[in-house]
């Protein structure tokens, strides 16, 4: 459920000096490269954690609120945000400093956290009030609460930038949140407990993991409709499109799977076992590599995109990792 707010290669490589991981490699001379950063929230651990993927130095380990569920990151914010479950609050880190610089109070256990357009509002998915919470980033405070019709899961923002989906689980719909105006719009019917969705970058098309019948739906983002449902592992939940549009990604969290579905032909390409209770994937921006989150076995697996096999796994992250954002530097 995690999301990447894009930017500049200089701010990247500023980040990188920020974390005191410097661009010009171990001082060998390398050139420097690219490096994807894993965050991943420790639910059980109330922390934050930041890791090196390639090395798997862990460069941060962050107290936060209670039951970090989601992450999302606001690079050109240098923020890192959480949303905490059983507090209740979105916790706001410095990724200058990697500490938490506020908390921002919300709905009863919020299930997602998603930054919107140009980093001025955070979109809070509250699952137990059935409420979204609209939070200024410059001012830190929420200017809106809006009620939908289930416990919303999570929220995706078409490319459009107009608006946002919320899926709600319960209620098994899918809502459209108008940006402008923190107003529904419109409420579709959906089936079997909607977990995720993702959008394609060009915005014609969304994947939707139903948790309740082991499939993914795929929608027409003009009325929403069903134009497929490609079935997939035991309780799909967390999904992470692959930035070519090409591949998304699934998590079977009861099924230990990763399905890969292509998206040209709608099928599963592949499937790959990763351990237990799979919960969330992110992409890097490359598209090379997706990293899969298994709480059970308090790892994270990388799979290199062309081979759908399994490079690299960071062992004991935290104590049960629960979402992962990935972002890049130059180290």
């Amino acid at each position: 459920m995690s999301r990447l707010w894009q930017l500049s290669w200089v701010i990247i490589a500023i980040l990188g000096l920020a974390l005191g991981i410097g661009c010009g490699g171990s001082g060998s001379g390398e050139s420097p490269t690219p490096r994807a950063i894993a965050v991943v929230t420790d639910y059980d651990g109330n922390a934050l954690w930041q890791v090196d993927t390639r090395t798997h130095e862990v460069l941060s380990q962050t107290p936060v609120g209670t039951s970090p569920i989601s992450t999302a990151i606001d690079l050109a914010g240098k923020r890192i945000y959480t949303a905490n479950w059983t507090d209740g609050t979105v916790s706001v880190i410095d990724m200058t400093t990697n500490t938490v610089s506020r908390t921002i109070a919300v709905g009863a256990n919020p299930h997602d956290v998603i930054l919107g357009p140009g980093g001025a509002r955070l979109y809070v998915a509250n699952f137990t009030d059935k409420t979204v919470s609209v939070i200024d980033t410059t001012t830190w405070t929420v200017i809106a609460t809006v009620p939908v019709a289930g416990n919303p899961s999570s929220i995706a923002i078409h490319p459009s930038n107009d608006y946002a989906c919320v899926v709600t689980q319960s209620a098994s719909t899918l809502s459209i949140l108008n940006l402008a105006t923190n107003t529904i719009t419109a409420t579709y019917t959906m089936s079997n407990a909607p977990i995720d969705l993702v959008f394609k970058p060009d915005g014609s098309r969304a994947y939707m993991s139903e948790f309740a019948g082991d499939v993914v739906a795929v929608l027409g983002t003009t009325t929403y409709s069903v134009i497929a449902t490609v079935p997939v592992g035991d309780e799909p939940f967390g999904l992470a499109m692959n930035p070519s549009g090409l591949r998304v990604y699934v998590t079977n969290s009861s099924g230990g799977t990763l399905s890969v579905i292509d998206t040209t032909t709608d099928t599963v390409a592949a499937t790959i076992p990763c351990g237990a209770s799979p919960s969330s994937a992110a992409v890097n921006e490359s598209g090379t590599t997706v990293y899969a989150v298994c709480q059970s076995d308090n790892n994270v697996h990388s799979i290199d995109t062309a081979t759908n096999t399994i490079t690299d796994t960071f062992t004991n992250i935290g104590t049960r990792p629960r979402d992962i954002a990935v972002y890049t530097v130059i180290r």
